[in-house]
């Protein structure tokens, strides 16, 4: 049954580890957000680092025969042209490839990875600590020379809270309240140097409860009644914030303070995929994807689209179809569209479904994690899905070759 409701939604590598720094410059066919041609330019502005998967030269990575390995593998992590680290996947070094498992911090590359029952965590591919049990990392923060993790056991039973390895609280039967993939990670925030996050668990009957756990202290959600489910939650300005969904097909809802707030505009939708919590200067926005389905203009033909929305209390911000990742920085927006694996366009308010930019030539963004968006500038790191190309990376209309064969998997922009 269709549902209707009102939401603020916001959706949804080399031959050597040291490449030569690219000299001079040449002419790009990435068009600018502006359209038309562009200049491929020193690095300027902000501090820009990229992490790269790597293999050798003459090594044909994208059609490589299954159970034939490459020579090696290394994980290469650049700023700007300098490199930071290189380090050697493989189980001896406790190194994995997964792009999921990768994560720039502070100007460091960190690697979690699970092998006969033990969770590794290093940092420029130097091992900073190991424990019994197996643990995906859903969050890791860095603050005061400590390293927080949030762990999710493998095998889905619970999870932990560790400092530098050792557990500060663990629930063996707990869910953490993850949100989703979007602008900012909600899953964990570090309030006044202590690690903040959400989880439910089962009570007696068929029932659950919420709960916020600061540092090893943990304390109940009071829920609002018809409150159903919460997608996200966070402690920001001294209040609590919950993007949740009510019974009964109601509207999805913003929490603050255990007072709901109804958002933005009304829309149908067929299925919820999730939300997270974005703070924003002095406002919360809630991300989201949700599944509508059109009838066509010509035929009376049903078609499914995920759409990606985003609104602030008063208003729709931007609207999008398709699948993709959504950024946002200090008020602006971009909606980075991939199409059957491939990066298809670009769009920004307030022309939220029409083109704006497209690329020349097929690129693929791996993960969320390839692109960041400062101000009213969207970098990305895009790698070629044709044999002999070389990884990019785009700065709101100028383009960076990173001489490498391999693809990006991260890339991070410090202000």
């Amino acid at each position: 049954m269709k549902k209707s409701f009102t939401l603020m939604a916001l959706a949804v590598v080399c031959a050597a580890c040291y490449p030569d720094s690219p000299g001079g410059t040449r002419t790009s066919t990435m068009g600018g957000e502006g359209g038309g041609r562009r200049e491929e330019v020193p690095l300027t502005g902000p501090e820009i680092y990229v992490a790269a998967v790597t293999y050798p030269q003459d090594w044909d990575w994208r059609n490589c025969p299954d159970g034939i390995a490459a020579p090696w593998e290394n994980i290469l992590l650049l700023r700007g042209v300098d490199t930071v680290c290189c380090v050697r996947t493989g189980a001896q070094n406790r190194i994995g490839d997964n792009p999921e498992h990768m994560h720039i911090i502070d100007g460091h590359l960190f690697t979690e990875y699970m092998s006969e029952g033990v969770t590794s965590l290093s940092r420029d591919g130097r091992l900073l600590y190991e424990y019994e049990g197996m643990e995906r990392l859903a969050a890791i923060r860095v603050f005061g020379g400590r390293i927080y993790t949030l762990g999710v056991r493998k095998d889905g039973a619970g999870f932990c809270l560790r400092a530098d390895g050792v557990p500060i609280y663990q629930d063996t039967e707990g869910t953490l309240v993850e949100g989703m993939e979007g602008p900012g990670s909600s899953v964990m925030d570090m309030v006044e140097g202590t690690p903040v996050f959400a989880f439910s668990r089962a009570t007696a009957g068929k029932g659950r409860e919420w709960m916020l756990c600061k540092g090893g202290s943990v304390e109940r959600i009071l829920i609002p009644a018809g409150v159903e489910e919460i997608y996200s939650a966070r402690l920001y300005g001294g209040h609590l914030y919950l993007a949740a969904s009510r019974s009964g097909g109601e509207a999805p809802v913003l929490v603050e303070d255990g007072d709901c707030y109804s958002l933005g505009d009304t829309i149908d939708y067929d299925e919820l995929y999730g939300f997270t919590l974005v703070p924003e200067e002095d406002e919360m926005r809630i991300a989201g994807r949700y599944k509508q389905h059109f009838t066509g203009h010509v035929r009376s033909d049903i078609f499914a689209w995920d759409i990606t929305a985003s609104w602030d209390r008063e208003r729709l911000t931007g609207w999008y179809y398709g699948t993709g990742y959504l950024y946002r920085s200090g008020g602006n927006e971009r909606f980075v569209r991939i199409k059957d694996g491939r990066l298809f366009m670009v769009s920004w308010p307030p022309r939220s479904n029409k083109l704006d930019w497209r690329p020349d030539g097929d690129y693929a963004m791996y993960s969320y994690a390839c692109g960041a968006l400062r101000d009213t500038t969207l970098y990305m790191g895009l790698t070629p899905l044709h044999s002999g190309g070389q990884p990019l990376l785009w700065m709101g209309g100028r383009t960076r070759t990173v001489p490498v064969n391999g693809y990006i998997v991260a890339i991070s922009v410090e202000q």
